[in-house]
């Protein structure tokens, strides 16, 4: 049961047995080693492992820094051909990141996935655009990426103040 405020999963079916298990595997893989600045990982339905709540810590020396960010992995029916979508809860002040929370990662990871990646570097990668928005390559927030792109100070400036008011 979703906690009040709480963004709720958008997965609408299980996955198929043999998905199940490839994603439990997955979900203990990533349980004995995290992706840095990453933890708390659990099943928010331990009969349906395609939903997974987790923290993100903001790395240090970025306007993120000392945050701690709920993060919902969810793992679409067609896993493994396609990748999880990460959402943030509440979302992040970032340029790759929609308005609803959903993480946009850059057009290279995408296309990256295949049914042989690993959950865990696609995990790393929220990370990776934590210390290196990307602005240029179809931002998710478009005000955002206009202010980096345009006055990188003023944007570490609103994205810290969103740090500070919205992280935990």
């Amino acid at each position: 049961m979703a906690e009040p405020n709480e963004t709720k999963s958008t997965v609408t079916q299980p996955p198929t047995p043999g998905a199940a298990s490839r994603i439990l595997r997955a979900f203990e893989e990533i349980q004995r080693e995290p992706p840095q600045n990453m933890s708390n990982f659990e099943l928010v339905d331990s009969s349906n492992p395609s939903v997974w709540r987790a923290i993100v810590h903001g790395p240090e020396n970025t306007p993120y820094e000392g945050g701690r960010f709920k993060v919902l992995i969810e793992f679409p029916a067609s896993y493994p051909f396609k990748p999880p979508t990460l959402r943030f809860d509440p979302r992040l002040y970032h340029p790759n990141v929609h308005e609803d929370g959903m993480v946009s990662l850059s057009s290279q990871d995408a296309t990256a996935w295949s049914p042989r990646s690993q959950v865990g570097p696609l995990l790393s990668s929220v990370t990776m655009l934590l210390m290196e928005p990307n602005p240029a390559d179809s931002p998710a927030y478009a005000e955002a990426a206009a202010l980096m792109l345009n006055n990188k100070e003023e944007f570490n400036r609103v994205a810290r103040q969103w740090t500070k008011d919205n992280a935990q």
